[in-house]
């Protein structure tokens, strides 16, 4: 349940008690739970897994429902060897962790009783799966605070949060804001002052690369780093992971943060020593950030970096900030806990195209100076939970601001509670994909959707998100109905009416029962909304294309391919095509060369 956020559950549960076994400890704080680690990693894994083994236990099952469930998609010829494929999942983390994680892993699934191959396979989900994030770089009168919202998903990760401090005897302390048993990290701070947290550089993917993931190399940073110089020397050491990555870095001694875009061996910095305010999406090697198109034009996609899910956060971002300075704690938490998009307040389900948006699941800032941690963990839109404080250096915490009214609303509970079960359904086809993408192999049959295909969520559609799930099921020829996206695009388009991707969903839907003219008049509506990104765009043109080439009008066909080329080129200046843009522009061109309509497929 969406409002069971961890918090709410502990908060009144007699059954909970602080206790310490082999030197290790467990504390809650507003029904958070805190586990002080100290020892060898061993040690620490072992303290970890029996302290917290009841909420490790209760995620695993978890896990294991949708270990269960990746199995059953498998055809079945490959059904009888399902435990080498599993198997070669966790070999592959096996290969890549060192042998100092490993022994903790090892104590952890000793102390939780969790299979030790389980726990592997759930440290290779940080290489399966993307996070969109955003992220916040403050420095006020030499105060710096560092701040992280992190999309992630499945929902059902922000019910088990753990706040985790390693006290190893030979490295520095350090806090992370973690999922229970999973021993990779996000974001995390340590005694010196140093703070670190991911953001996913969308779209980068080279699956040749075997480093460290980077749940591991933040552990590493943390551990030794003193300085920003340590934390890159570190990335350097630690070799490329499959994704890319942005780093976000906060440094108390030094007064100053600083950004690090990695991919595929390429390591760029950016120091941030001036007083102000800097925010970081998903737009890897951004050319609006680091001022420099040359690998933006290799790395970063259209789709990215000209995506309205980026677009949109940067736009409310900058406006946001000409508006309001940032100089405190409850600045910066108000800015964490907007979610407009537009001219619209307080948007729900936007497409993760709001600061904190429906797949949110933790919040997290870090105050430098002072080692102190304000935080909140929630299934989505976790800012607008309660948040507590948590202070690295006493282990001492407390509540510091409570929940936003609107965060325990009837609605928003609905939604999410459908949205997260949705989740669970379409992660399976995230695992599967994740899967065959590393090994090419193994092959899935589509998951079953039909459990969230109900007459509730027909009938009362109420946000992009809702009709954006709906259309990805129709598109893949699952049992939505067409007259079913036509009517709940209709009903959103009269209450978001700048908002192109609506009318994107309906002409689409349109265009598959034959009525190309209302098809052609809606894409065209769409172009003169407000909320229009230009890799909208791009389907907007190129659907209109082959819409008059169903009518037979050959000249706004061709007319509509040579804008949709010429707006591909000149995005192509700053961003890499991908894929997806590389093929709409190669077809654009075919229908642009074609003599006669009648040899357009």
């Amino acid at each position: 349940m969406f409002y069971k956020h961890r918090s709410n559950d502990y908060k009144n549960n007699s059954k909970l008690s602080d206790r310490k076994i082999f030197g290790g400890e467990l504390k809650y704080i507003e029904g958070y739970p805190v586990v002080f680690l100290k020892g060898t990693y061993y040690t620490m894994g072992l303290q970890y897994g029996l302290l917290l083994k009841k909420e490790i236990r209760e995620l695993y099952k978890k896990n294991q429902n949708r270990k269960t469930e990746v199995i059953k998609h498998l055809p079945w010829y490959m059904k009888p060897i399902s435990g080498f494929i599993m198997a070669l999942v966790a070999g592959y983390s096996l290969l890549r962790i060192p042998p100092k994680y490993l022994k903790e892993i090892a104590g952890l699934a000793l102390g939780s009783k969790v299979p030790f191959t389980d726990i592997l396979t759930a440290a290779f989900g940080g290489v399966v799966f993307d996070a969109a994030c955003t992220s916040i770089l403050v420095k006020y009168k030499g105060n710096i605070l560092h701040a992280h919202n992190l999309d992630f998903e499945p929902a059902y990760l922000g019910l088990y949060p753990a706040i985790v401090v390693y006290n190893h005897p030979k490295k520095l302390k350090y806090m992370h804001l973690g999922v229970a048993g999973v021993p990779g990290m996000f974001h995390g701070i340590n005694e010196k002052g140093i703070s670190v947290a991911v953001n996913y550089g969308d779209g980068t993917y080279n699956k040749e690369n075997k480093g460290l993931p980077m749940g591991y190399k933040l552990r590493e940073i943390l551990e030794k780093a003193t300085s920003i110089d340590d934390v890159e020397a570190i990335l350097k050491k630690a070799g490329p992971d499959e994704l890319g990555w942005i780093i976000t870095v906060g440094s108390s001694i030094e007064k100053k943060c600083a950004t690090f875009d990695i991919f595929d061996g390429i390591i760029v910095r950016r120091d941030y020593p001036m007083e102000g305010t800097a925010y970081v999406l998903n737009d890897i090697f951004s050319p609006e950030r680091l001022q420099d198109i040359s690998l933006s034009k290799k790395y970063l996609q259209i789709s990215r970096g000209a995506g309205l899910y980026n677009i949109a956060r940067r736009e409310r971002l900058t406006k946001y900030l000409k508006k309001h300075s940032i100089k405190s704690l409850d600045d910066i938490i108000e800015l964490l806990r907007n979610y407009d998009l537009a001219g619209y307040k307080k948007f729900t389900g936007s497409l993760n195209s709001t600061i904190v948006n429906e797949r949110t699941l933790h919040t997290i800032i870090f105050d430098n100076n002072s080692c102190k941690v304000f935080l909140s963990s929630a299934e989505g839109y976790s800012s607008l939970s309660d948040i507590i404080s948590f202070d690295l250096l006493s282990g001492k915490g407390s509540l510091y601001k409570e929940a936003k009214r609107e965060f325990r609303s009837e609605s928003l509970k609905k939604f999410m509670e459908w949205y997260s079960l949705y989740q669970e359904i379409s992660l399976v086809h995230t695992v599967t994909q994740g899967i065959s993408r590393r090994f090419n192999f193994v092959k899935f049959k589509t998951p079953d959707f039909s459990s969230v295909i109900n007459d509730s969520i027909v009938a009362q559609c109420s946000n992009p998100r809702e009709l954006w799930s709906l259309f990805r099921l129709w598109n893949h020829g699952k049992e939505v109905k067409t007259e079913v996206i036509i009517n709940s695009s209709t009903r959103l388009i009269e209450r978001f009416k700048e908002l192109a991707v609506l009318y994107i969903i309906k002409a689409k839907a349109l265009a598959r029962v034959k009525k190309y003219q209302d098809s052609e008049e809606t894409l065209l509506q769409s172009l003169k909304c407000k909320v229009l990104s230009p890799y909208d765009k791009i389907h907007i043109y190129s659907d209109l294309a082959y819409i008059y080439v169903k009518m037979k009008n050959k000249d706004k066909a061709r007319e509509c391919a040579l804008k949709n080329i010429k707006l591909i080129e000149e995005l192509s200046c700053k961003y890499s095509c991908g894929d997806k843009t590389g093929k709409i522009c190669r077809d654009m061109k075919r229908l642009v060369k074609k003599s006669s309509l009648k040899k357009l497929k």
